[in-house]
């Protein structure tokens, strides 16, 4: 029996000590292993003869940026597709190594070839749908849409992926937006026919200004106060709606629907 107990404490100790470092691993390959030194991801990409995705984004005051880091960049089939068929890099907006590829929205993803030339962006917050389809679609772009080269993704995610990438959403300019006045919950949200918005009876800062733009949202803010609102962007007037930025949550909060009053 004594030979017996002693291969249970064996067993015992080894899981004791193997669990916590399972368990690391399985946390490592679940995050985006990103670089942080251009040259480095360069001379990677080209030793591996794969693309490289940069994020550019800003310090702990961008929300939006650190919505983003915790939800679209965790997502795991997204970190996948990263990890098989990308060089992963990472910026802050402050470093002067962006001055190459400089965007004043944030974050922003900018896909690049081996040699770290821009081929496409994605500008601001987007899901894990839409940079994982925009992954797949700029893949094909520098394969030459030959077929070839691996994208990380078997063909019936390929296949989804391309069923994503409709860029009609957010594409328009926002000059259809300027003077529009709009009715929202119990109150009301109008344009100055520049880069000015006015709010009335929603428990909000009476004035905002445009700051930012993506494939999905118009962002406001109010300096003074911090507060960022999102007006989504979209072809489909029925569709539109206004958005709240929530510190405490970290994330998104629907204000309402927009309903067009002029």
């Amino acid at each position: 029996m004594s030979k017996y107990k002693w291969i249970v404490r064996a067993l015992v100790a080894w899981a004791i000590v193997v669990t916590p470092f399972s368990s690391l691993a399985a946390q490592s390959s679940a995050a985006i292993p990103w670089m942080d030194d251009p040259q480095a991801a360069i001379d990677r990409a080209t030793r591996k003869d794969k693309p490289i995705v940069l994020l550019i984004t800003g310090g702990t005051w961008c929300d939006p940026c650190r919505w983003f880091r915790e939800n679209t960049l965790r997502d795991p089939s997204l970190v996948s597709l990263v990890r098989n068929a990308w060089v992963p890099l990472r910026l802050r907006d402050v470093e002067a190594a962006t001055e190459r590829w400089r965007d004043d929205i944030l974050p922003t993803l900018l896909f690049l070839d081996r040699s770290g030339e821009e081929v496409a962006r994605l500008a601001g917050t987007a899901t894990a749908e839409t940079v994982r389809a925009r992954l797949v679609e700029v893949s094909r772009e520098m394969a030459g849409d030959s077929g070839g080269g691996s994208t990380g993704e078997d063909a019936g995610t390929e296949a989804r992926s391309d069923a994503g990438t409709d860029t009609s959403v957010g594409t328009a300019d926002a000059a259809d937006l300027r003077g529009a006045v709009f009715q929202v919950a119990d109150g009301t949200i109008w344009n100055d026919g520049g880069a000015l918005w006015y709010t009335q009876s929603l428990e909000l800062p009476g004035r905002f200004e445009e700051y930012d733009r993506d494939s999905a949202f118009l962002y406001l803010r109010d300096p003074a106060s911090a507060t960022i609102l999102a007006i989504t962007v979209t072809d489909n007037e029925l569709d539109r709606r206004l958005w709240r930025w929530d510190r405490a949550e970290n994330g998104w909060q629907e204000v309402g629907p927009l309903v067009r009053t002029n």
